[in-house]
């Protein structure tokens, strides 16, 4: 079993995988990002953070 490049490939296995752990991350940390920002409105909301209409917060 040939395990190393596929020359009929653009980029190589080990960049396939590089790049997916790249964007797996990225989208970890945009989930946990938007959690974290939702669970934060009630807060912002009742301290006065936010200027905007109360349809938009």
């Amino acid at each position: 079993m040939n395990v190393g490049h596929d020359p009929s490939l653009p980029i190589s296995r080990g960049q396939t995988y590089f790049i997916f752990g790249l964007l797996f991350l990225l989208y970890m940390f945009d989930y946990i990002d938007r959690l974290v920002v939702s669970s934060l409105f009630p807060f912002i909301r009742r301290n006065g953070g936010c200027r905007i209409r109360n349809a938009a917060c």
